[in-house]
């Protein structure tokens, strides 16, 4: 299988910083893995000693419940590790990463990684920032999770999708270009697809958002979905 170049690496937050000598160690112990669309990469109770980073495709970190269905904790893109807060205590997995769609991994043992963090301060720094990052990332999730109306979670996660996602319009509209189904909502928000798509048909009644032909959705009034969501007096989101 074709090797990632140094340059490559270097463009990664894991590796950003580092010297072209450090690169070039990390080089000889990574690793180049597809996976298909639907493809669990690690399943929850199991401890993968292997340090995963995505470079092209989109993963999710779930939690699939008893009942049968599935709450996403959080959607993985490229350059982001999977599941890092686990991979540093060789803790069991809490979660599962499932492939959203084909995707290509980055991976190296786990062990070979803990030497080079001992030896690279650099390499150390980037992981606790990434490891941050995520930590609030989940801390919002749970705080969506909390709501205990289903149209509150669902319009706390369309402003989620506007603050990673959106695109404002000189009209103050926020333009989402990213693929949603309903099912995939309702999976983000722990609810029944039933549930959401009530939710969703009230939004579009009240002219809150619609929803293209590609699934891509406009909010037309961000500042009442935030109220719902009880953002009240919150920043709304940062472009």
């Amino acid at each position: 299988m074709q090797s990632i170049s140094t340059l490559t690496l270097s463009e990664l937050p894991l590796f950003r910083g580092l010297t072209v000598e450090d690169l070039t160690k990390l080089k000889c112990h990574l690793h180049l893995k597809t996976v298909s669309a639907g493809a669990n990469i690690n399943l929850v109770g199991q401890s993968d000693q292997a340090l995963y980073i995505i470079l092209s495709g989109v993963v999710h970190l779930q939690i699939d419940q008893l009942n049968g269905t599935i709450v996403i904790l959080a959607t993985l893109e490229p350059g982001e590790i999977i599941d890092n807060l686990g991979m540093t205590d060789k803790l069991e997995y809490p979660t599962s990463a499932v492939a959203r769609e084909d995707t290509t991994l980055l991976w190296m043992n786990y062990s070979v990684f803990r030497e080079h963090l001992n030896t690279m301060p650099v390499l150390a720094f980037n992981l606790i920032g990434m490891m941050t990052n995520r930590l609030h990332v989940m801390y919002k999730k749970l705080q969506l999770l909390a709501a205990r109306e289903v149209h509150e979670r669902v319009a706390g996660h369309l402003i989620a999708l506007a603050e990673k996602y959106g695109q404002q319009r000189d009209n103050g509209e926020v333009y989402v270009p990213r693929r949603f189904t309903q099912s995939e909502l309702a999976d983000h928000v722990g609810a029944s697809r039933v549930r959401v798509n009530q939710a969703v048909a009230l939004f579009k009644r009240c002219r809150y958002i619609s929803i293209d032909k590609h699934l891509y959705i406009t909010i037309y009034d961000v500042a009442a979905l935030a109220a719902i969501a009880g953002y009240i007096g919150a920043p709304l989101y940062n472009f």
